[in-house]
């Protein structure tokens, strides 16, 4: 599986205002899509309900028709290209993960979960990561669904703190990078002794 550096995102607690993020590069279509179709559907709902929220729309190259829904009144702000995603991510109460598209797992998740953050997916989003929905992330399709979950979320501080410690485990016990070099390792030395029972053993000149 794809893995995480635990060293380098780490949680920064204390540090978390009513913001909402989505973090990944909006010259790729599967993440324009997600963020123009959050903001167009779950995010007034959100926004009406908890109104000093903010999204923070994380990624380069955002496209024109994205830069001009960032106004003060809407509360989007676009950020384009960032040297660092993790101060933005450590400010943001809620990480979310609204794909509609694409394949294979995603980074951007368990990034975030080494982060210890609390997270809202469409079942897309966090497909090929072995969370358990409602233990350590909230999964929901429908608009008004992901809409009502990240409310729940910024209204509810020690449930975001029970979501991004379970967040935190898994990462820790899946994904990090040292436990996935070991199940390499022992994979590599299992399919050895197989191609060695299989031979007879080892023959002159083989390498």
């Amino acid at each position: 599986p794809n893995g995480v550096d635990l060293e380098y995102f780490q949680p920064r607690r204390g540090q978390e205002t009513p913001a909402v993020i989505y973090t990944g590069g909006m010259n790729m279509f599967a993440n324009r899509d997600a963020v123009m179709h959050f903001i167009g559907t779950a995010w007034p709902a959100i926004k009406a309900a908890v109104p000093e929220a903010v999204f923070y729309a994380v990624g380069q190259d955002p496209s024109r028709e994205l830069l001009a829904l960032a106004t003060p009144q809407s509360g989007v702000v676009v950020t384009g290209y960032v040297d660092d995603v993790r101060p933005w991510v450590a400010r943001s109460a809620v990480y979310v993960v609204p794909l509609r598209v694409g394949g294979g797992t995603r980074l951007k998740v368990v990034d975030a979960m080494a982060q210890g953050k609390a997270l809202v997916s469409t079942t897309i989003g966090c497909e090929g990561i072995e969370v358990t929905a409602g233990e350590n992330i909230i999964v929901a399709d429908e608009p008004r669904a992901f809409a009502d979950a990240v409310v729940r979320l910024l209204r509810t501080p020690d449930e975001r703190e029970r979501l991004g410690r379970a967040a935190r485990t898994l990462v820790e016990q899946r994904y990090a990078w040292p436990i996935i070099g070991r199940r390499l390792l022992d994979a590599y030395e299992q399919a050895a002794q197989g191609r060695t029972r299989r031979s007879g053993g080892l023959t002159k000149g083989y390498t």
